[in-house]
C-alpha cells in the first residue's frame, strides 16, 4: 500500500475523533485451529457485528501468554473479494501495517453499508517458533485510539471486544521440546513438554562431574577412589584416569566352590583345587547332588523332581507335573 493511502486513511480516522458514540457494536475473532505443533500456522478472521451505517474501521491485534518461545504474526490481510467483508463491492480504501498489527478500512463515498453481521473485516495469519509452547492469547488491542469504529456521518461506535482468541501450542515429538539445555532430558508427553535434570555423568570415578549454565562438566579429581574390580590390584586416580598396579599381598577370592586357599600372583587370583567329591553348589536347580570334580569343576547331577511332578523348569525354579514354559 503506498505511503499516501495510508495517510490519507489515518487522516480520514483522525476526524472521526471526540464524537459522541452513536451506537454500540462487537469486533470478535474467529480461528481455524485452536491447538497446533511448534512451526504450524494458525488463520485467525476479524468480525464486526450488527453495525448501522458504517464509515470506517480499524483493528489492532495483540498476542500474550505463551510459557515458551512466541506465536509470529507472519501475514496480515483483507480479503475485498469476500462476500461478507463489510464493504464488499463499494468504493473503499483498505490498508494493513504488518509490524503493527494494524488494519483500517473507509467509505471514500456514501451511502455507507448497513452490517447485519457478523461482518469479515480482516485476516491475520500467525506461525508458531520452533520452541514455542503453552496458550497464548490472540486479543484486541483496548484503546480507543488504534480500535475503532465509525459510522458513515463521523461519529464513534461504542465498541465491545471479544478480548482473546486462545490457540495452544503442543509438540506432536520429542524434537519439538527442546529447552536448549544439555542436562535435561526433552521429551514430549500427551502433547506436554517435560523437561528432566539430567545427572552428568561421564562413567569415569576419576572426574567430578557438575552441570554449568546447562552443561556437563568433567572435572580430573585424583582424589576420588576408583577400582577395577580386581582384588589383586591397588587402584588410584592420575589425570583423571583410573590406574591399576599389582599386588600379591592382597586377599583375594577366584568366585571358584571348587579352589581353596586363593592368593594373588602377578595380579591373578587363583587357588588349588578342593579334593574330588567336595561338595558344591553349580548354581542350577535341576542338578540334585553337586561335587568338585578334583580338578576344579563343581558337577551337578540327579533329578530333583518327583515321580508326580517329573519336568524340572530351570527358568522357574519348579518342579511341574506340565511341560515347561
Amino acid at each position: 500500500m503506498p505511503v499516501g493511502r495510508i495517510l490519507t486513511l489515518t487522516m480520514v480516522l483522525s476526524l472521526f475523533s471526540g464524537l459522541a458514540f452513536s451506537q454500540t457494536s462487537e469486533f470478535s475473532m474467529v480461528s481455524d485451529l485452536t491447538v497446533i505443533s511448534p512451526g504450524e500456522l494458525v488463520s485467525v478472521d476479524i468480525y464486526v457485528d450488527d453495525t448501522d451505517d458504517l464509515g470506517a474501521w480499524q483493528v489492532t491485534i495483540e498476542v500474550t501468554g505463551g510459557d515458551f518461545g512466541s506465536l509470529d504474526l507472519e501475514d496480515l490481510y483483507i480479503d475485498t473479494s469476500r462476500t461478507d467483508y463489510v464493504f464488499y463491492g463499494l468504493s473503499s480504501i483498505e490498508v494493513t501495517f504488518l509490524a503493527g498489527g494494524q488494519m483500517a478500512a473507509a467509505m471514500l463515498t456514501t451511502p455507507c453499508p448497513d452490517i447485519t453481521g457478523p461482518g469479515y473485516l480482516g485476516t491475520a495469519e500467525y506461525r508458531a517458533s520452533s520452541t514455542a509452547r503453552g496458550e497464548f492469547n490472540i486479543r484486541f488491542v483496548d484503546n480507543a485510539a488504534v480500535t475503532l469504529l465509525r459510522d458513515c456521518g463521523a461519529s464513534p461506535i461504542s465498541l465491545t471486544l471479544d478480548q482473546s482468541t486462545i490457540i495452544t501450542v503442543e509438540c506432536a515429538i520429542d524434537a519439538h521440546c527442546d529447552d536448549g539445555e544439555a542436562c535435561t532430558d526433552d521429551t514430549c508427553n500427551s502433547g506436554i513438554c517435560v523437561f528432566i535434570d539430567v545427572h552428568c555423568d561421564d562413567g569415569e570415578a576419576c572426574t567430578d562431574d557438575t552441570c554449568n549454565n546447562g552443561t556437563c562438566v568433567f572435572t580430573n579429581d585424583d582424589t576420588n577412589t576408583c577400582t577395577d574390580g580386581n582384588d589383586c590390584t591397588d587402584d588410584s586416580c592420575s589425570s583423571g584416569t583410573c590406574v591399576s598396579t599389582n599386588d600379591d599381598t592382597n586377599t583375594c577370592t577366584d568366585g571358584n566352590p571348587c579352589t581353596t586357599a586363593d592368593t594373588c600372583s602377578s595380579g591373578t587370583c587363583s587357588g588349588t583345587n578342593e579334593s574330588s567329591g567336595t561338595p558344591c553348589d553349580d548354581g542350577l536347580f535341576c542338578t540334585e547332588t553337586d561335587e568338585c570334580d578334583g580338578s576344579g569343576t563343581c558337577v551337578g547331577s540327579g533329578d530333583p523332581c518327583p515321580a508326580r511332578r517329573p519336568n524340572c523348569c530351570e527358568l522357574l525354579d519348579v518342579c511341574s507335573q506340565w511341560f515347561c514354559v
